[in-house]
């Protein structure tokens, strides 16, 4: 068996990220949960270890205020190291597209209104914004409306935004109030679980992962990521190529079937060649 051996490199320069989603969402009626995305690749071939005098690999800057910051798969102190502006991630990234994946979530206070000011650290090509519609409305440079998508009955307003480089603040405002049915979730102690299969739809609908707060549901989260993975899309080439990334991902993360993921793209390109040959 061939064995690829790579340098190794401590600068993590050599990332970009492929896209950074972002979901807003009430935690009680005076605090905005904030969940975030980063979906890594590492273009060289070198492989992006720990600094030996700091353990990190990846930095993270928060917004000002950012408290509860919990993390999809470990914790601080463990394969995340606290900083002074955010936190570090300590695992290796090796050469590869879509090679890293962070999933997280932090908490800020909300009167009304907020301004979110967070320096990007790894530049980035697409923003992704998902917000519940008609509870939040979210304002940025750049930022342009991708209109409503319907997800499990429950309509969420999507926003596209500019690529960020490395060392710019990506600056937000975000308005609104609670409103029934939106994903409040006042008093909730439960911790940070994403029901990758479960959630499937939302990414290939709207180009983000949303989060559940019941580990007590994840069971029939993952028996239900193969149904939602096949739900009907709109028909657009945009649509359908963002599909395409998202089911990649899914797959990559192990929470759809071989045989189902297989099926699945091969339907959507056969889709996409098609409205290409009719110029859609």
């Amino acid at each position: 068996m061939p064995i690829t051996l790579y340098e190794t490199t401590t600068d993590a320069s050599i990332l970009v990220a492929d896209r950074v989603h972002l979901f807003f969402e009430f935690a009680d009626a005076d605090t905005m949960r904030v969940i975030e995305l980063w979906i890594m690749s590492n273009p060289t071939q070198q492989t992006l270890v720990a600094d030996q005098d700091t353990g990190a690999t990846i930095r993270f800057s928060l917004p000002e205020g950012a408290t509860n910051l919990e993390f999809q798969d470990g914790v601080l102190g463990g394969r995340y190291l606290e900083t002074a502006d955010g936190f570090a991630d300590t695992v290796a990234v090796q050469p590869g597209m879509g090679s890293y994946q962070v999933l997280f979530a932090f908490e800020i206070p909300f009167d009304r209104s907020m301004e979110l000011n967070q320096p990007i650290t790894i530049p980035a090509n697409a923003l992704v914004i998902l917000v519940p519609q008609g509870s939040i409305s979210v304002k940025g440079e750049g930022l342009t409306d991708a209109g409503a998508r319907d997800v499990q009955g429950i309509q969420y307003q999507m926003y596209n935004g500019n690529a960020l480089r490395a060392g710019e603040t990506l600056s937000l405002s975000i308005t609104g109030k609670p409103a029934s049915g939106t994903g409040v979730s006042a008093g909730s102690k439960s911790s940070l679980l994403i029901g990758l299969g479960a959630l499937g739809v939302v990414l290939i609908a709207a180009g983000v992962f949303l989060y559940t707060r019941n580990r007590n549901i994840a069971v029939e989260e993952d028996d239900e990521a193969e149904q939602e993975a096949s739900e009907p899309l709109s028909e657009s080439s945009e649509t359908l190529m963002e599909a395409i990334m998202a089911l990649d991902d899914l797959y990559k993360a192990g929470q759809l079937p071989e045989e189902a993921y297989h099926a699945r793209r091969a339907e959507l390109k056969n889709r996409l060649r098609e409205i290409l040959a009719r110029g859609g």
